[in-house]
């Protein structure tokens, strides 16, 4: 989830993990939570798609939570007696805000995002991701076997044949260069625009614009560098041969232009 869809107060997003779907929410001290999407009572799914909320009401029995996971309130609440309301929030799950990403872990041992992404963990704050926002996303279920679409990012060779009528034209062929950081994958296609430049003037392009960079993080998130935006795409298995890919659109501002708005508009069609 990228900060933005969850700047203000109440902004919550619905997000499954591993088969638990999961609340990501801002609350009014500003800071964000993540619990399992399910009423303590008899495990009612309180939110079904994205939304701004002020509390989370059950629409089974309408127990109501607030944007921190307490529960407020119990109708007929005679009906249970000796019912522990402290006790009773919803279960929370580990969350931290970094990079400008929030990272959920259901695991509650498993280790910070820093250490997670080791190696890699300064290149991407130089992302600036941060300072960007969510323009648009995509989800789709396809069949197949989750790790070809994560395989995509891993190598440049396909680019001529699977892509010849879309992003083909950008990139030379096969020149690519993948490496391991830790558990993630580095990784670069290099763009025709490296043909336009020499040793006197390599240094006044942008590297974004001679090259595509990848981050593919262990196990399933793949960010993508485009010249002038870039791609957070994450897949999760259903079964072996059925997936969940989504893909969002980082900007780093506002497009200012209808020009400027087909063009960001075109870019997310094509990939």
């Amino acid at each position: 989830v990228h900060v933005s869809e969850v700047a203000s107060a109440g902004a919550c997003v619905v997000r499954e993990l591993a088969g638990v779907s999961l609340l990501v929410v801002r609350g009014a001290d500003g800071v964000v939570r993540a619990f399992k999407n399910a009423c303590r009572h008899r495990g009612t799914r309180l939110a079904r798609e994205d939304c701004r909320a002020k509390a989370f009401v059950c629409p089974y029995h309408g127990w109501t939570y607030g944007l921190d996971g307490a529960l407020k309130h119990v109708p007929h609440a005679t009906a249970f007696p000796g019912l522990d309301v402290a006790s009773h929030g919803l279960a929370a799950v580990r969350v931290e805000e970094r990079h400008g990403l929030v990272w959920v872990a259901v695991d509650p041992d498993a280790p910070s995002v820093a250490t997670h992404l080791g190696p890699i963990d300064e290149e991407l704050g130089a992302l600036s991701l941060a300072t960007c926002f969510a323009h648009r996303r995509v989800q789709r279920e396809q069949r197949g076997n989750w790790k070809m679409l994560v395989e995509a990012f891993l190598e440049g060779y396909h680019i001529r044949t699977l892509h010849r009528d879309t992003i083909y034209p950008f990139f030379l062929d096969a020149r690519s260069h993948a490496e391991r950081a830790g558990l993630h994958v580095r990784h670069a296609s290099a763009r025709r625009a490296a043909l336009e430049v020499d040793d006197a003037t390599f240094a006044t392009r942008p590297l974004r614009d001679l090259a595509t960079f990848a981050y593919v993080l262990f196990p399933c998130t793949t960010i993508i560098c485009h010249p002038d935006w870039s791609s957070l795409v994450v897949v999760q298995p259903l079964a072996t041969d059925r997936f969940v890919w989504q893909h969002t659109m980082l900007l780093p501002e506002a497009p200012a232009t209808d020009a400027a708005r087909g063009h960001f508009d075109r870019s997310f069609s094509l990939i």
